[in-house]
């Protein structure tokens, strides 16, 4: 199969049963997930990183179809909620690939102590950077609209509060209809964000 997130993968979506909808995730998309996930686990070996990579298996979704989907590469072999992972993930409008700190991790307040002092490196990542407060919505803010003070003061504040950071290309986009644009851009990505993952490793390190 193509290794891309073409229209067929976005369509997934539009199944409307559990059964379905599950069926194509684990046909159309799982395979790109396990393609691309090996491919951040070995750019995160070259920092010397061992993640284990988390495939989405979606078990508890019986009435409702997932709305996304995404593979996680971090934490230990039991899970990786608990920890800062990578993740990449699609929904109906868009891939994105990211940095997460999401339902409410070990030293999540450290981690965001620690990332307030890193406000400056922040605001200079590149302009087409966004961050995703909540993953359970499709909504982002844009590097441009970013005010890392408040997202991070939030994130040491409000037990729920997320922080994914990192890029997404929507569907569509020409980027995606390329395997070795796909990597590249996932590459350039974990460039980008690696000094943030590095650094909340070391407050919150993974066993």
């Amino acid at each position: 199969m193509k290794l891309i997130f073409d229209q067929y993968v976005f369509e997934t979506f539009q199944i409307e049963s559990v059964e379905g909808r599950m069926t194509a995730i684990q046909e159309r998309i799982q395979p790109l997930f396990r393609y691309y996930g090996e491919e951040i686990q070995k750019l995160l070996a070259e920092q010397g990183l061992s993640q284990p990579i988390h495939i989405a298996k979606h078990l508890r979704r019986k009435t409702h179809p997932a709305p996304n989907t995404w593979v996680a590469i971090g934490g230990d072999k039991r899970g990786y909620k608990k920890y800062p992972h990578i993740e990449l993930g699609i929904n109906p409008e868009y891939v994105f690939i990211t940095l997460s700190i999401i339902d409410q991790p070990l030293n999540e307040i450290e981690i965001a102590q620690g990332f307030s002092q890193m406000t400056t490196q922040f605001q200079n990542l590149p302009s087409d950077i966004i961050i995703i407060p909540d993953h359970t919505q499709l909504a982002f803010i844009k590097q441009d609209e970013a005010d890392y003070h408040i997202i991070l003061k939030r994130l040491e504040t409000v037990k729920k509060a997320e922080f994914m950071i990192g890029r997404l290309a929507f569907s569509g986009e020409e980027l995606l209809q390329n395997q070795e644009a796909i990597s590249s851009w996932i590459r350039d990505t974990l460039l980008e964000i690696m000094p943030f993952y590095l650094a909340a490793l070391k407050i919150s390190p993974t066993p």
